[in-house]
């Protein structure tokens, strides 16, 4: 059985990363390390056997430190920099480390989570370099993507924005009841960059005279606040920006700001995303589209596996239905489990779909990624329409019993199993 047999040869595939990494502050090992990961394949992600599955949270720091690094060293190149491959990968690796240990437990929105989205944004990346388009040699941008899947959750508290508003909760006080989970998230990453001991690590990625910086945190700030996706008015903005960038129509009259007047405000509750212009430099036409795909890019990786295997999507599917279920538990919302088999196939024909055909206009990743991608919600979605009342039953069963995930998730990728 897939998952049981991952879980036996856990260490099996951290001593095959181990013998990759023999010094990790060697950098020609960690350039290896970060190059196997972006090599797996897209399919790949989140399942054993590959480069990029580890459960021990040294090893997933390690590798998300490695793809940073990489990431790094590529902005570090360019500018014809020099640096001490040491240090820099130290301050990584504590930043890093800093991030993933204000991870909630939580049941979806954990550490785990973060390194899946980390994962799957960086091989967005490779896919979008491959193809020699959009935003194909922009390192900053590939640093930055990364960089903001690390991030995007860490301070999370596993409850959905709207019970936060309802608890009048102190986050949702503080960012005016809107996007709550995300602006705490912007709020923790750069707290934490903006420390003394990261004063080196910010030139690297800033350049002289943090030439960079605005750049950088447009890009964050944009790409986080879109993953609030159920905003529905963030949501509308995304496709106002993508509509206008990619087909030249403009049925809202929405007009997104394109300025070199820098935005450096801290009070995260006056920032927008029309109102954030990642590349003043390029046209106006230019930079809708290099936004619209940063935008459309994280919001994949964000649900990634929505776009990849079943056993994946099983499992962080299961994960979901059970972080909710607390908040059920709780008393804060309904029971989320009986409504989900109509749920994930309104959730996958609403925004699912409609997101990847929308990456399929901008041209950023070759015709066969595409398909690959493409068929994969199609592959889920069929079985999902075949399958998903029993799978919402068994998954029912296995909260109500207090079952360990090894088991639900074996009965729910085992056919006989799910038939019985």
């Amino acid at each position: 059985m897939w998952f049981e047999e991952a879980r036996k040869l856990i260490n099996v595939t951290d001593m095959a990363i181990s013998a990759l990494t023999p010094n990790i502050d060697s950098q020609v090992s960690v350039s290896v390390l970060a190059q196997k990961i972006n090599f797996q394949d897209w399919m790949d992600l989140g399942k054993p056997f590959h480069p990029s599955y580890c459960a021990d949270p040294i090893k997933m720091k390690e590798n998300l430190c490695a793809l940073l690094y990489f990431r790094l060293e590529k902005i570090i190149h360019a500018e014809n920099s020099s640096f001490r491959n040491g240090s820099l990968y130290d301050s990584l690796y504590s930043y890093v480390e800093r991030i993933c240990d204000l991870y909630i437990a939580n049941d979806y929105h954990n550490f785990q989570h973060a390194y899946h989205v980390t994962i799957s944004v960086n091989k967005l990346v490779d896919l979008t370099i491959q193809n020699e388009q959009l935003l194909h040699d922009d390192y900053l941008v590939h640093f930055a993507l990364v960089f903001t899947a690390l991030v995007h959750d860490v301070g999370h508290k596993g409850i959905p924005n709207f019970i936060l508003i309802k608890l009048e909760d102190e986050l949702a006080k503080r960012y005016n009841n809107t996007s709550i989970a995300e602006k705490n998230s912007l709020k923790i990453a750069f707290d934490i960059l903006d420390d003394d001991i990261y004063s080196s690590l910010r030139r690297k990625i800033f350049g002289p005279d943090n030439v960079d910086f605005i750049k950088f945190q447009s890009i964050v700030r944009t790409a986080i606040l879109c993953t609030d996706v159920f905003n529905a008015g963030r949501m509308n903005l995304v496709k106002d920006r993508w509509e206008i960038a990619f087909t030249g129509q403009n049925s809202n009259s929405r007009h997104f700001l394109h300025s070199n007047e820098r935005n450096d405000t801290d009070d995260l509750n006056k920032i927008e995303i029309d109102k954030i212009c990642v590349f003043p430099e390029d046209s106006y036409a230019d930079c809708l589209q290099k936004t619209s795909a940063i935008e459309h890019l994280i919001q994949v990786a964000d649900v990634a596996h929505n776009f990849q295997s079943w056993e994946v999507f099983m499992e962080w599917n299961y994960r979901l239905v059970r972080e909710l279920h607390v908040s059920h538990q709780s008393g804060w919302m309904g029971d989320v489990v009986s409504t989900w088999n109509d749920g994930q196939q309104k959730f996958t024909d609403t925004y699912i779909l409609p997101l990847i055909l929308r990456v399929r206009e901008m041209g950023i990743l070759s015709d066969s990624d595409y398909n690959k991608i493409y068929e994969a919600v199609e592959r889920i979605r069929e079985k999902w329409g075949k399958d998903g009342d029993e799978i919402c039953k068994t998954m029912q069963f296995g909260i109500k019993m207090g079952e360990d995930e090894v088991i639900v998730l074996e009965k729910l990728l085992t056919p006989q199993a799910l038939a019985a």
